[in-house]
């Protein structure tokens, strides 16, 4: 009896693990199509660079501000995402020592440039823009890349 139900929670594994790449998978998917991304596809594409998955808005913002990455950050789930409140969570999630501004002043707008120095925003925008789905999918991308994360 013991063998069957260790033979059966083997069998289960991968399928759980399959799962959750494919709620992953299928975040992504979505969120290329919109317009507007929000703060919390924000949160959540964070969650799932650094932990592989996301355990809800909540949980996931908690674990964010905690590593310094959402820090002093109590935004709406819903709120749409300007470039510069993602470009300040870049740099809680990578340094950013190409900007002198950014190291003395801190700030979106500064940030926003950092990133931009560092290759991981497009050199045409403003902090004060909004993110399309798609942007996001290309920041995170270019930020994963610099990064060497998985």
């Amino acid at each position: 009896m013991k063998r069957k139900i260790i033979l059966f929670f083997l069998i289960l594994m991968p399928v759980a693990v399959f799962s959750q790449d494919m709620n992953s998978l299928n975040f992504i998917n979505a969120l290329g199509d919109r317009d507007r991304a929000t703060f919390g596809d924000a949160v959540r594409f964070f969650a799932i660079s650094r932990a592989g998955r996301s355990a809800g808005f909540r949980a996931d913002l908690a674990v964010l501000k905690k590593d310094g990455i959402a820090e002093g950050m109590d935004y709406k789930e819903d709120l749409p995402l300007k470039r510069g409140t993602l470009a300040i969570m870049i740099s809680g999630y990578m340094p950013l020592e190409d900007s002198l501004l950014f190291t003395l002043f801190g700030g979106k707008r500064y940030a926003t440039r950092a990133c931009i120095a560092q290759g991981v925003m497009n050199y045409d925008v403003s902090e004060g823009d909004y993110i399309s789905g798609e942007e996001l999918i290309e920041i995170m991308a270019n930020l994963t890349e610099k990064t060497g994360d998985k």
